[in-house]
């Protein structure tokens, strides 16, 4: 995965390279976990672990893809990439 944010205004540039296999793993989603039970959305874990994986099969066969591309008028710019 890769994150993108550049602000203009501020010339600052972040760019955060954090490998996929990473992201899909059980602490990881212990943590997806937390955080939902945090914010009341109903998941379980053998809810979530069918989603993750299929997150990591279309990045196997379909390649790289955009899950977030945000641009503001100021020329902010925000990007996540699997």
């Amino acid at each position: 995965m890769k994150i993108l944010i550049q602000d203009p205004q501020e010339n600052k540039n972040i760019r955060l390279f954090i490998p996929n296999g990473l992201l899909i793993n059980r602490l990881s989603i212990a943590i997806m976990m937390q955080a939902l039970k945090d914010q009341d959305i109903p998941f379980d874990k053998e809810q979530l672990k069918p989603i993750l994986q299929e997150l990591k099969n279309c990045v196997k066969t379909f390649g790289h893809f955009d899950l977030v591309d945000i641009e503001t008028s100021d020329g902010e710019k925000v990007l996540i990439r699997l």
